[in-house]
C-alpha cells in the first residue's frame, strides 16, 4: 500500500486495509474507484454514501454499474447535478429504513 499524506493507494486486500483505515481515522473515508469496488463494499455493509457520475456514452454491451449483483440495499436521492458537458452526478445516502 503506497502512502502520500492521506492519500492511500490500495491494491490489495482491499476490504481489510478500508477497515483499517475507518477504525485509526474515523468514518469520512472517500474511495474513488469503479463498480467492482462498491459492489465488494455494499456486501460487507461498508457504505452510507455513494457518488455516481453517469457519462452519456452508450456502449455496445456496456460495462454494469455494479457488476456481481451486490446484495440487496436502499438508497435515497440527497442531490442530482447535471453539467454542460452533459455528465451527470447523482450523491445517494443508505436508508436507516426501509421506506416506499
Amino acid at each position: 500500500m503506497g502512502t502520500n499524506e492521506n492519500v492511500h493507494f490500495i491494491t490489495e486486500n482491499v476490504v481489510e486495509e478500508i477497515s483499517k483505515l475507518r477504525i485509526g481515522n474515523g468514518t469520512d473515508i472517500w474511495l474513488i474507484d469503479g463498480g467492482q469496488l462498491i459492489t465488494m463494499l455494499l456486501n460487507q455493509d461498508m457504505g452510507d454514501k455513494m457518488t455516481i457520475i453517469t457519462i452519456p456514452i452508450l456502449l455496445r454491451n456496456g460495462i454494469p454499474l455494479f457488476p456481481d449483483s451486490p446484495k440487496e440495499s436502499q438508497w435515497e436521492l440527497q442531490n442530482s447535478m447535471s453539467c454542460k458537458n452533459r455528465v451527470a452526478q447523482t450523491l445517494k445516502r443508505k436508508c436507516t429504513k426501509f421506506s416506499f
